[in-house]
């Protein structure tokens, strides 16, 4: 972590595992965010839970035993190694406002006085009712892992022969991710690169990347991603 910038930013995409033969779930990514605080000084800043079309499961516990419920969501653990300086920064990723908070601004915003959430939430006249670019995105977000591009991937990679890998994440939720956590220009770096969706996000955002993984397959037949892009080389002589 020592050649991460000040204020930088680290993001896992982690999904639940259960104990082997157990209803349970392991406690792992609670254990990894205590360990990289105390191990490498990574400060716990949210969990962005991604929520998507995945199947139902696990089928051995929700549909069969009837104990568990069916998971519906990933996480994205984000740390940082300086919060009070953190690049991170909402307004570049902005989601439109729903048509109810767009008839709110054009009434002008509230108009009733209230205290919600035992005091948490005070509502005036005029709340709400200044115009904005568009609302704060929030620690949930809904997008389909259904997507063209890792199926592209997906194709390409067996028709030279490889294996593809085999849990990748939609290209729209690592843009929302890149963009969110990063500036424009800033190098971004993914040491478990998979299927270089994270690479393609910063490529289409501008961001310079770099990204490694020690399963050849991934590598090569995620490039086939970027052949399109200038400055394109694929030297395979040097392996």
């Amino acid at each position: 972590m020592r050649n991460l910038a000040k204020g930088g930013n680290v993001c896992l995409q982690l999904g639940d595992v259960y104990i082997k033969g157990s209803p349970a779930k392991s406690t792992y990514i609670h254990e990894l965010i205590v360990d990289l605080k105390r191990r490498l000084g990574l400060f716990y800043m949210n969990t962005i839970t991604w929520r998507s079309n995945k199947p139902p499961g696990p089928i051995a516990w929700s549909a069969k035993k009837r104990i568990q419920c069916h998971d519906a969501a990933e996480y994205c653990i984000w740390f940082s190694n300086d919060p009070e300086h953190c690049i991170a920064n909402n307004q570049r990723e902005l989601e439109p406002h729903t048509e109810k908070h767009l008839q709110l601004i054009a009434r002008g915003g509230e108009n009733r006085t209230a205290i919600n959430g035992d005091g948490a939430y005070r509502i005036k006249p005029g709340s709400y009712g200044k115009p904005t670019a568009g609302r704060i995105m929030r620690n949930v977000l809904e997008i389909s892992n259904v997507c063209a591009s890792q199926r592209a991937y997906k194709r390409r990679a067996k028709e030279l022969g490889l294996v593809p890998h085999g849990a990748t994440m939609p290209l729209a939720l690592a843009r929302k991710l890149v963009r969110f956590l990063s500036d424009v220009g800033q190098l971004c770096v993914d040491p478990l690169g998979g299927s270089l969706t994270t690479g393609l996000a910063c490529e289409l955002e501008g961001r310079p990347w770099i990204a490694t993984d020690v399963v050849f397959d991934y590598i090569r037949g995620a490039a086939e991603r970027f052949t399109e892009f200038e400055g394109f080389e694929l030297a395979l002589d040097v392996l």
